[in-house]
């Protein structure tokens, strides 16, 4: 596995929470897909079974039973492939809001305003009343904090030392 250093899980950090929205989104149009496959999965009148790995029997051709046995294990696995997605992205999105809920007001606002609401660090830095350096510095700063709430554990112990004193 890649070594990785403190300023690439702040980049992987910054990516998240850009990212934030369209995950929410992903999360209801996955969520619609799967009622589609489980409308679609009761539709389907038979029980599947499995030989070898695979709906069917041995011909080269599937019987029409076998074919919605096939049917059925392909909107299985697809069902269970979103039901997984789904799980994962939202533990990652629960953890960034957790993250998120440790930063002080101004660096929550900044955070929401920058990376997820999409604004420049000069409309961030005009909501806050600072100039664009600043705003910019006490971004890189949350981020930092972030990453290492996110991360901490894959972070060396010197890093994290550094960053939290």
């Amino acid at each position: 596995m890649q070594d990785f250093e403190f300023n690439d899980y702040k980049r992987l950090t910054r990516g998240y929470l850009r990212d934030y929205r369209m995950w929410q989104s992903a999360i209801e149009v996955w969520a619609s897909e799967k009622a589609d496959i489980d409308s679609e999965l009761a539709s389907i009148p038979i029980a599947t079974s499995k030989f070898c790995g695979e709906a069917g029997g041995g011909s080269g051709e599937l019987t029409p039973t076998e074919r919605e046995a096939n049917r059925r294990v392909k909107f299985t696995e697809r069902a269970l492939s979103i039901a997984r997605d789904t799980r994962e992205l939202r533990r990652v999105m629960k953890n960034i809001k957790t993250a998120i809920g440790t930063l002080d007001d101004e660096s929550k606002r900044l955070i929401v305003m920058h990376y997820i609401d999409g604004r420049t660090w000069m409309e961030v830095a005009d909501a806050l009343a600072c100039s664009e350096s600043g705003a910019r510095q006490k971004g890189y700063r949350a981020v930092s904090k972030i990453a290492a709430i996110l991360f901490g554990s894959k972070i060396n112990q010197y890093t994290q030392v550094v960053l939290i004193a």
